[in-house]
């Protein structure tokens, strides 16, 4: 139970993380070059690193993965009232956090003795 309670807040902190990130990105739109640099390159980037931490921590990747992605959709939403944000950083902050995940899950079963080439 006790592991149980330490996923649920990792799960919580990693999407509260990319969320007022992404709030953040949403709401410097009117300086458009910082709008760019935070949606297409801040943003995938703590995905990736927030999901290969999380995977590192123990929590399964396919729930690491799949949260950064749904938090900058919520936030493109909260900010622009019901409207859907741009599919461009959604789609590249879901690559990223799919890359980084994988990339946890591959360190974490190395570290464990189940990797490749361990028999």
């Amino acid at each position: 139970m006790k592991n149980r309670k330490r996923m649920a807040l990792r799960l919580a902190a990693q999407g509260a993380i990319v969320f007022f990130l992404a709030l953040g990105a949403e709401l410097v739109r009117p300086v458009r070059w910082l709008h760019l640099a935070a949606t297409y390159g801040l943003l995938p980037l703590a995905g990736a690193y927030t999901a290969y931490r999380i995977v590192r921590a123990g929590v399964n990747p396919y729930l690491g993965w799949i949260l950064p992605p749904l938090a900058a959709t919520a936030a493109g939403f909260l900010v622009s009232l019901g409207y859907a944000p741009a599919a461009g950083p959604v789609l590249l902050t879901a690559f990223f956090s799919l890359a980084g995940a994988a990339a946890g899950d591959v360190v974490q079963k190395q570290r464990n003795g189940r990797g490749r080439g361990k028999r």
